[in-house]
């Protein structure tokens, strides 16, 4: 029987920890091709239009709606780019002689299908201080194109080109 020596061990440690990091290379390797291409089926390979208007941020758009499942721009984001008082302007141009408001059709970012119009049923000063108030445009389901838009188990909103929207978080 050979005899084992103490730096025998310690090769057998040494191989077997290069074992595990090529292992673990090789399953980080994997486990980031697998998000490359769950990122390439959620916008279906696309990527957000270059021209968002109200100064959205093109790395924060296209990391929100084609690079996660869970998360959001921060609360309050849509004020701080004054996303509101920008619509509002937008709103009172085209009110003209009219009293009606008009609905604002928001788009997919990527595949530019309508997703939602609002305000509907309400006025825009009632859906601004409900969008401010959960600080993110709020939207109610008379508002909301279904045909265009999937609400998945959980909550999860998608546009049918894959895009993730939010969540369908119902008032209580």
């Amino acid at each position: 029987m050979a005899r084992r020596t103490p730096g025998h061990r310690q090769l057998c440690t040494l191989a077997a920890l290069r074992l595990a990091l090529v292992l673990l290379a090789v399953v980080a390797a994997q486990f980031a091709a697998s998000q490359d291409h769950a990122a390439e089926q959620q916008c279906g390979g696309l990527a957000p239009q270059l021209s968002l208007l109200f100064a959205a941020d093109y790395d924060t758009a296209n990391h929100v709606c084609c690079h996660n499942t869970h998360y959001a721009e921060f609360r309050g984001y849509a004020s701080a780019v004054d996303f509101y008082d920008e619509l509002e302007r937008r709103q009172q141009s085209a009110l003209g002689s009219t009293e009606v408001q008009p609905a604002t059709i928001f788009y997919d970012s990527v595949c530019g299908i309508p997703l939602f119009r609002a305000p509907v049923g309400r006025t825009f000063a009632e859906w601004r201080e409900e969008s401010e108030h959960h600080g993110w445009p709020s939207f109610r389901s008379e508002e909301m194109y279904e045909e265009n838009v999937i609400i998945k188990p959980g909550g999860e909103m998608v546009s049918t080109c894959g895009v993730h929207l939010g969540h369908n978080l119902p008032d209580s």
